[in-house]
């Protein structure tokens, strides 16, 4: 009988919705993650690790543009539309700020490029017009790119699946772009337009067209939810300022002081480690929903517990595949930085890293779900601050393992910090 209920049990977990988004999401995220590793070695080839190098600036200066004025409406979606019947009504409301924001947005780092493209090949002879205008399309790709509104609006309408799909199917069209820029030997401006910027376009045009196929009903919101709305999203968007350092700013911070080439071979090590957080980081939001919907349905107990359950299979996962690239290390490290030696001290330093970081990726949404927005931000706030000093003091000293020993007390006391917090208001509510 006990074995019988335990069967019952068993595949009641294995239909549940969390079970089955996150397993297809693991399978989905991990053969992106697997694609985007073989493009840097491609885009390497085509555009040399100066070029490389000078990709990833742009990149980052670009990410930043987006961080700063791009607001997170994809979390208040998340965190207001799964228990609502009006969810079609708040999504729709969602999607018209998004789309007016985005525009907003890219017609101003627009105007601003085009004077900064006109004034400082004046002063720096050997950056032209086209080189700071490159900037434009990667900027456009990394603000489609790093605010998944409409991933959280599939998620909520239960079709995420298609979205990671449109992910998948957006990692390989990159893919084949890169490798016929490098067989046409074409240059970064090629690479910036076709490989990233249309591929996201045309990833985001049909995700949208899909998802106004399921919004079937609309009725008005209640009185005070758009305030509720932008309320959060400027949170979350704070939040993601407050995050800039540890995500871009050490690659600005090391630029000076160890050049272009280096910075590609940085970055690229970093994007190796980046890949187990590719494993769990969709996770994510899936926790996020499942948060959401048993703290509104005044469960939190079992939120928090989600939490702890989470924790050992992540630890394993990353574990696993942190483990698996550093023991492959010299069978891909040729093939990733053709021509470049790979450091196993700082290898080994961010593999560890994004390990610790990957398994608490339900840490995070934990606090946002619980409403402790404000604490959250405050400590990430603190935890960057910590790593700009840290960083300040020892890349001149260090070069890239200062950077990565910064990192490391950066993670620790966010984890930390964020860990005692979500205990305290465990305790405190009576959990």
């Amino acid at each position: 009988m006990k074995s019988i209920l335990k069967k019952t049990t068993f595949l009641k977990k294995l239909k549940s919705p969390l079970f089955r988004d996150s397993a297809f999401q693991f399978i989905l995220s991990t053969s992106t993650a697997g694609i985007t590793f073989i493009q840097i070695p491609l885009l390497i080839k085509s555009l040399s690790l100066s070029g490389f190098g000078y990709l990833i600036i742009c990149q980052t200066i670009g990410a930043i543009w987006a961080a700063l004025t791009i607001c997170q409406f994809n979390q208040a979606v998340l965190a207001y539309a799964p228990s609502n019947d009006n969810k079609d009504s708040i999504i729709k409301r969602t999607l018209i700020l998004t789309i007016l924001n985005y525009i907003f947005s890219m017609l101003i780092f627009s105007a601003l490029a085009y004077q900064l493209a006109a004034i400082i090949p004046n002063y720096v002879s050997d950056i032209s017009k086209s080189d700071i205008l490159v900037i434009i399309p990667l900027t456009l790709s990394a603000a489609i790119t790093g605010s998944p509104f409409l991933g959280a609006a599939f998620r909520v309408k239960t079709i995420y699946h298609e979205y990671m799909i449109a992910q998948l199917t957006t990692a390989i069209f990159r893919l084949c772009t890169i490798y016929y820029c490098m067989q046409s030997d074409l240059g970064i401006w090629y690479i910036a337009c076709a490989a990233f910027l249309l591929p996201d376009l045309v990833k985001i045009i049909i995700l949208w067209l899909r998802v106004n196929t399921k919004l079937t009903s609309y009725t008005p919101l209640e009185k005070g939810t758009d305030n509720k709305i932008i309320r959060l999203s400027l949170a979350m968007n704070l939040h993601a300022i407050t995050d800039l350092p540890t995500q871009q700013l050490d690659k600005l911070i090391l630029l000076p002081l160890i050049g272009l080439n280096n910075i590609g071979i940085y970055q690229s090590i970093k994007r190796i480690g980046l890949l187990t957080s590719m494993v769990t980081g969709p996770f994510s939001g899936s926790l996020f929903h499942e948060y959401s919907k048993y703290i509104n349905e005044g469960k939190q107990q079992s939120a928090i517990q989600l939490f702890h359950k989470t924790l050992p299979p992540f630890l394993f996962i990353t574990g696993s595949f942190s483990l698996l690239l550093w023991c492959t290390r010299l069978t891909w490290g040729p093939i990733m930085l053709p021509g470049a030696p790979i450091d196993d001290s700082v290898l080994a330093g961010i593999l560890i890293l994004y390990c610790i970081a990957s398994s608490f990726v339900g840490l995070h949404p934990l606090l946002i779900s619980l409403k402790a927005i404000k604490k959250s931000l405050a400590i990430t706030a603190f935890s960057n601050m910590l790593f700009i000093l840290c960083a300040m003091t020892l890349a001149p000293k260090m070069q890239t393992l200062g950077i990565i020993i910064a990192l490391y007390i950066q993670i620790i006391s966010l984890l930390g910090i964020k860990y005692w917090i979500a205990k305290r208001h465990m305790e405190t509510t009576c959990f």
